[in-house]
């Protein structure tokens, strides 16, 4: 891609693009209550603790999205003003930007990662996120084809809408999500694994 055409995705022109050397393309990053649907050739990246992000595209028309929930629904409905941070509205959120794009449901197909383990002192968020995600696909018969969930590490996530590639890199657990952004902006990617059902490792 040309370092000076930024492309402009319309309806998330919040998200701050910016060229990413490593992947010789524009990218933006994603955080808790976001997401993004794109065709653009652009990276999409977050990082995860106990949060679980979908990347879900269509290879028929080129389109796919992520997101990035923290929990999977509110107890009492009293987070209405950030409603995209749980799982439920996160998920109906892209689904629906992207049949608005032209994708069809029968086409999706689904990675899903996260839920890490990140604090043994506490409830196991993340356990309950793998619990909702994996129960969501299954009642809306979704194809999922890749995942790389649990474990007591967090994880930097690269996802390349265009074309459904993704990259996870895992990072050492840590304790807070101030942590898990700062060791991860300055993590050293390991070129160790390169997997299974097209999540690569790196």
């Amino acid at each position: 891609m040309n370092r000076s055409a930024a492309p402009r995705i319309l309806g998330f022109e919040h998200l701050a693009m910016s060229w990413q050397e490593k992947w010789h393309c524009y990218g933006l990053k994603i955080s808790q209550g976001d997401f993004c649907v794109t065709s653009q050739e652009v990276v999409i990246t977050t990082v995860l603790g106990s949060c679980i992000s979908v990347c879900i595209y269509d290879p028929s028309v080129g389109y796919g999205g992520m997101n990035h929930f923290m929990l999977p629904k509110s107890a009492n409905n009293a987070d209405r003003d950030k409603p995209l941070r749980y799982g439920l509205f996160a998920m109906e959120q892209l689904i629906n930007q992207l049949w608005k794009s032209g994708c069809k449901k029968h086409n999706l197909k689904l990675k899903v990662i996260g839920g890490g383990r990140m604090m043994d002192n506490f409830s196991d968020i993340g356990k309950l996120n793998i619990e909702f995600i994996e129960q969501y696909i299954k009642d809306e018969k979704l194809h999922l084809i890749a995942s790389d969930l649990g474990g007591d590490y967090a994880r930097k996530l690269a996802f390349f809408p265009a074309t459904g590639r993704l990259l996870v890199n895992r990072i050492p657990s840590i304790d807070t999500q101030i942590e898990i952004t700062a060791v991860a902006e300055h993590a050293k990617e390991k070129s160790k694994f390169v997997t299974q059902n097209t999540v690569e490792l790196f």
